[in-house]
């Protein structure tokens, strides 16, 4: 029984010629070329899959907890009924309240789109979204206090 054209092929493609000795060429339609500069190859045409990132999705959360607790207790720290002057410690707080959840909502971000903990990182990104919100808020209305403060010793 003679092999087919599909098992003579094959074998051309396997065997390999050693240095100093004559095998058999390879058949001109099975050899691979290089690929060409700006050509994507069948391997660049795949689409990755999606890293995981369920550490970065749980520290989003836990950062988001923090963040909410650290801005609360800043809220009680200041004693908000003697003036403009706030204690040092309590705005060390929220500052520190506002860089937390402000890494936890980027962190929360990039993990949105990760196969597991995509539900951790949507709460992360609500719970770090809330203080930065209020923060926000609340410097603006600060500034805007301090502005009309200044306006009417002014005028």
């Amino acid at each position: 029984m003679q092999p087919s054209h599909r098992q003579a092929s094959s074998q051309a493609r396997t065997s390999s010629t050693p240095a100093g000795k004559q095998g058999r060429a390879p058949v001109a339609g099975n050899q691979k070329q290089a690929p060409q500069a700006g050509r994507p190859t069948p391997a660049a045409k795949k689409k990755k899959p999606p890293k995981d990132r369920l550490g970065q999705a749980v520290v989003s959360l836990i950062f988001g907890i923090f963040g909410i607790l650290m801005f609360i207790m800043s809220l009680f720290a200041m004693d908000l009924g003697s003036g403009y002057e706030a204690p040092a410690g309590a705005m060390f707080m929220m500052l520190l309240s506002f860089i937390v959840s402000l890494i936890g909502f980027v962190l929360g971000i990039r993990a949105r789109r990760s196969p597991s903990g995509r539900g951790m990182a949507i709460a992360g990104i609500t719970l770090t979204a809330i203080p930065v919100a209020l923060m926000t808020i609340t410097i603006i209305l600060v500034f805007a206090i301090m502005y009309v403060g200044s306006q009417a010793t002014v005028g």
